[in-house]
């Protein structure tokens, strides 16, 4: 009984970090205006070798998200935020990366961004460096206002 208490006390405490993250503004109310249609969405890549290959090849920077199909806020970063007509179109300049968290061949990916909480969205230069990090959900707003820096400090403009 002590045992069974205990691991769902660790659940209890352990799960809203993983499910809100930090710096959470993740709202289920939001209305979001200007949705774009499923054939307009983003186009993702779920290799990193191959998503960097493509940056090089491209001279595109990476916008990677890291998920985990159980994660609210991430699945709200797909159906909200990846959906939102300005984050798409602005995606056209990345080579987008989508990497589940769950899957064992993800593990090193993960650490090297040093991958804490979820969703976690990382901008990554050609060489693989990181250039900016978003850690939680964003709306469409400050997600667009985010690529639009990374895109700008890339391209030194």
């Amino acid at each position: 009984m002590r045992k069974k208490l205990v691991a769902i006390l660790s659940l209890s405490l352990a799960t809203p970090m993983f499910l809100s993250a930090h710096n959470n503004n993740y709202d289920q109310t939001t209305i979001v205006n200007s949705v774009v249609e499923e054939s307009q969405s983003i186009e993702w890549v779920t290799s990193y070798d191959e998503a960097l290959k493509l940056s090089k090849e491209k001279n595109k920077p990476i916008m990677a998200e890291f998920y985990a199909e159980w994660c609210p806020a991430c699945n709200a970063l797909d159906s909200i935020t990846f959906r939102n007509e300005e984050v798409v179109n602005l995606s056209r300049s990345f080579i987008n990366l989508k990497i589940d968290t769950d899957k064992k061949e993800n593990i090193g990916v993960s650490q090297k961004y040093g991958l804490e909480f979820l969703p976690t969205i990382v901008f990554i230069n050609t060489e693989g460096g990181s250039l900016e990090k978003q850690v939680g959900y964003a709306k469409p707003k400050k997600m667009a206002q985010l690529m639009d820096n990374v895109l700008k400090e890339y391209y030194g403009k």
